[in-house]
């Protein structure tokens, strides 16, 4: 927070904007170190390094919505498919949509594949839940990994 002058005749910028966060540089001239000064300062209040990003609680029926919102209404299906992950969210009880896990999915996945539902659909349903994740990703709704990434389609006898 301070401009000082050195003995040599240089100047030195001591800024703290955030407790912690330190920068300290010298210049030739005071015009230069107020310079430096102000820089820090903005770019600090732009872009709070420090404040942690909330976690992301919305919920898997929240994220449907939006890819709906922002892909889904596109397509040729894509009300079909909304009201299809819809049904895959309720049976999951619709799960924070960041720690829907494997393991759920898959559990998901057996007892209806025991209950008679066909592979081809489940692969299907696999696909568009996946896509959720894919399409939000990339248009910067979320920012985390699609959970289901590692989760593989079922073989099917042809």
């Amino acid at each position: 927070m301070a401009i000082t002058k050195l003995s040599d005749g240089r100047w030195k910028a001591d800024v703290e904007p955030i407790k912690g966060k330190r920068f300290r540089k010298t210049f030739k001239t005071k015009g230069e170190a107020q310079r430096f000064e102000a820089s820090c300062r903005s770019k600090l209040s732009q872009q709070p390094d420090w404040a942690p990003k909330p976690a992301d609680r919305r919920r898997l029926s929240e994220l449907i919505d939006a890819w709906y919102d922002l892909h889904g209404h596109s397509l040729r299906d894509g009300l079909r498919r909304k009201s299809k992950l819809h049904l895959m969210c309720k049976r999951l009880r619709n799960p924070v949509a960041k720690a829907l896990s494997p393991q759920t999915y898959s559990n998901d996945r057996r007892i209806r594949l025991e209950q008679g539902t066909s592979a081809k659909t489940l692969n299907n349903e696999l696909g568009y839940l996946r896509a959720v994740y894919n399409e939000l990703r990339g248009f910067g709704v979320v920012d985390y990994e699609n959970p289901l990434s590692l989760v593989k389609p079922l073989r099917i006898q042809e």
